[in-house]
């Protein structure tokens, strides 16, 4: 469950990803992933055991979630998609 939290952490934070290939540098990847994961859970387990809100940082460091450009993904407009389909009886019976 964390790992996959720390692949996407990795994939939206600027902070995380900056501390994961200062990981890279030292370990191999699944080790890197590991330790962020691990990372992940200490806040998890900190937040549930003290009963208070995230604080939003990650190693003291501010967290700021960078939207990516490609989202939501619009897809050019065909000539079938022009009018709306409409489903009738007659449609349904075929």
């Amino acid at each position: 469950m964390f790992s996959d939290a720390a692949v996407q952490a990795v994939h939206y934070y600027p902070i995380i990803k900056k501390h994961h290939s200062s990981l890279l540098r030292k370990k191999n990847k699944q080790i890197a992933k590991a330790i962020i994961s691990k990372e992940i859970a200490k806040i998890v387990y900190f937040i549930m055991k003290n009963k208070t809100n995230y604080n939003n940082k990650f190693k003291g460091k501010d967290l700021e979630h960078i939207k990516s450009l490609q989202w939501p993904r619009v897809m050019p407009r065909a000539s079938l998609w022009d009018k709306p389909l409409r489903i009738t009886d007659s449609l349904l019976r075929k």
